[in-house]
């Protein structure tokens, strides 16, 4: 018999949320899952703070749950060695700094405890688990769930980051997506619009003002 191999999530299908609208409602429904404000527990913020620093550094989810309090306290850079590639990256953290502060002292952390415990045991939260809890959250708030998951995070990062920084006549600026790139640890700048869903939109767009006849 041959060897069982092992199912990860594929990227291919996955997209960005491209609007406010779709980031706030997914972390209000990782939150607060199906209940009220007062009905959130420690899983609830855990997943959401999860969410928040996944889309606001672009980081891949096996190097976001790895981390430990003591390794983000310095309140503006996560240091680290990524575990997919082993290169070192900094990544900037001091735009939710004061996110993380509050989570930190609703969740009573302390230094040298996983940032994003697990409900189960002692170690921190596995990728496979958030990204349960992330089709979860999809269905809860009427987004197809089979383009949702952990690579949600990294291409909506990576998506609002080059919509910040375009040109006059509205492409990327090709510095912002030189810098994408090298985050991203791809290729070619290609490979990142593709990634982040900007070619096919780019196309749409094309498209939309082509006639002939």
């Amino acid at each position: 018999m041959g060897r069982k191999v092992k199912k990860t999530e594929s990227s291919r299908n996955i997209r960005p949320l491209k609007t406010a609208k779709e980031i706030n409602a997914m972390k209000r429904a990782l939150q607060f899952g199906t209940g009220t404000v007062t009905g959130q527990n420690r899983n609830g913020l855990r997943n959401a703070m999860i969410f928040v620093f996944g889309i606001n550094t672009g980081l891949r989810i096996s190097d976001i749950v790895k981390a430990k309090v003591s390794d983000i306290e310095d309140g503006e850079w996560y240091n680290l060695v990524e575990t997919k590639t082993h290169k070192n990256r900094h990544a900037y953290i001091g735009n939710i700094s004061q996110d993380l502060e509050n989570y930190i002292a609703q969740m009573q952390l302390k230094p040298s405890d996983w940032l994003f415990p697990s409900r189960k045991g002692e170690g921190h939260i596995e990728g496979k688990s958030f990204y349960k809890d992330l089709k979860r959250a999809a269905r809860q708030c009427e987004i197809d769930p089979n383009t949702v998951g952990t690579h949600t995070l990294r291409k909506t990062f990576g998506y609002h980051y080059i919509k910040s920084a375009t040109t006059p006549a509205g492409d990327p600026d090709p510095r912002a997506l030189y810098k994408l790139q090298k985050m991203l640890n791809h290729s070619s700048p290609t490979t990142t619009l593709r990634y982040i869903g900007l070619e096919d939109e780019s196309m749409e767009k094309d498209l939309k003002s082509f006639r002939l006849g």
